[in-house]
């Protein structure tokens, strides 16, 4: 899990133990669920909303590329690792890349696998399709 080094480490707890109504801006990691919440409030009422996640949670193909590099090249893919965007339940629909600028009209940052994250996985022979590990059930 990486934090950033101006925020403490989030409270451990579960999506059914976190606290109710705590102070704005604390920061949880749900053990259960691999997500780190943030809670806020404001003019149109408070609640929680997903501000990051831990590795493990993070799409297979980022801990394959991960495994795969060293030194700089790790940097990089560290750097340029998938967080949470589109995010329904428990379950992350799209993420996106923490190291990319964001850019265009509505400032979003670009979709993960960007094209560094690309590049990496491309130099270190690492497949960066979903399919590829996917565990079939039968």
């Amino acid at each position: 899990m990486t934090t950033p080094a101006d925020q403490p480490d989030p409270i451990r707890c579960t999506s059914t133990t976190r606290p109710h109504h705590p102070p704005y801006g604390t920061r949880v990691l749900e053990e259960d669920t691999g997500l780190i919440q943030r809670f806020h409030s404001g003019a149109y009422g408070s609640g929680w909303s997903v501000d990051g996640t831990t590795d493990a949670r993070r799409p297979p193909a980022y801990r394959a590329l991960l495994a795969a590099t060293d030194g700089l090249a790790r940097e990089m893919v560290e750097l340029h690792r998938p967080e949470p965007d589109i995010v329904h339940g428990n379950d992350v629909r799209r993420w996106r890349c923490a190291g990319c600028d964001a850019e265009g009209c509505d400032w979003e940052h670009p979709e993960w696998p960007c094209r560094t994250s690309q590049l990496a996985a491309e130099r270190a022979d690492v497949s960066l399709r979903e399919d590829h590990y996917t565990v079939e059930s039968g």
